[in-house]
């Protein structure tokens, strides 16, 4: 079954009211909306040559449905062979599929069109409003694409894995350690096994101990911390089922675990502070989730 999806432009007329047209209207499989956020998702793992392609889209959202393959490949200075190798390493059939795609997303940028100084960048001569209202944009922008980006269906594996968990052991390096702690403790509160040590060799000795039916949850933003990925491969030595909490689908956390919630990337990977908030927007989503599902959400 097919969805529609119109685009529409914006007419001035002399009185300066704005009215709108249909001016395309395009069949988009359900499955494929929110193409974009497949691209970011993926943007770290792609070839320098598919990073091209992947910012022009990014930065042309608006007009890139209107383009050739051709016009595209100029644009990007790349091959058009290029173009489909990119196409179908994000999931799609080729070209013409990527393109029509995104039409969803198109849609979601005009709504936003009118929001989009608050995603500017931040500057010293900001005025004290001008930055808090930079700042809750791109709070919003990244924690709307987080939340978009997790499958639900390994959410829910998620969930259900460490509902029945004799013990559950959580693992994180430097910041994303605090942030497994403070889950653990979560977990715990609502009666559950959980455990966090904030040391090497307590994550190591703790992942050792672990057995089938029980469960080990590593956090880490890039997934390529080896200390965290490292306990990881450990605990799914013992049996026991592992979950992977990152913004990378091709990591070596992400490679290794049963269950992978994939928060997706931050525009700006130096932007450490937001990348914290994300992870613990996804975890307390986590902990929410399984709170009700124990029916001790007021305790949570």
């Amino acid at each position: 079954m097919k969805r529609v999806f119109a685009i529409f432009e914006e007419i001035s007329t002399r009185n300066a009211k704005i009215t709108t047209k249909v001016i395309e209207v395009y069949d988009i499989r359900p499955e494929l909306a929110g193409s974009l956020n497949r691209i970011k998702l993926l943007y770290p793992d792609l070839t320098p040559a598919e990073k091209n392609v992947a910012d022009y889209i990014i930065n042309n959202l608006r007009d890139f449905h209107r383009l050739t393959i051709s016009e595209v490949a100029q644009k990007c200075k790349v091959s058009e062979a290029t173009l489909t190798r990119f196409a179908k390493t994000c999931g799609f059939t080729g070209f013409p599929e990527l393109r029509t795609s995104l039409i969803p997303d198109i849609l979601g940028w005009q709504k936003m069109r009118y929001h989009r100084v608050a995603l500017k960048e931040m500057s010293a001569s900001d005025s004290t409003a001008e930055i808090m209202e930079k700042f809750l944009g791109r709070t919003m922008e990244a924690s709307t694409q987080a939340l978009t980006s997790i499958a639900s269906d390994h959410l829910e594996e998620a969930i259900e894995v460490i509902l029945e968990a004799g013990k559950i052991v959580l693992i994180g390096n430097g910041g994303s350690m605090y942030l497994a702690a403070s889950t653990a403790l979560k977990f715990m509160k609502l009666g559950l096994n959980a455990i966090c040590y904030l040391d090497y060799n307590g994550m190591q000795t703790s992942a050792l101990l672990l057995k089938e039916g029980d469960v080990a949850l590593a956090v880490s933003h890039s997934g390529t911390t080896r200390e965290t990925w490292e306990s990881l491969a450990l605990a799914a030595g013992t049996g026991c089922t592992t979950i992977a909490c990152t913004s990378r689908v091709k990591s070596p956390l992400a490679k290794i675990s049963d269950i992978k919630l994939i928060y997706g990337p931050v525009q700006q990977e130096s932007e450490i502070g937001l990348a914290r908030v994300i992870q613990a927007l996804t975890l307390d989503l986590l902990a929410t989730m399984v709170a009700l599902r124990i029916g001790q959400g007021s305790r949570h």
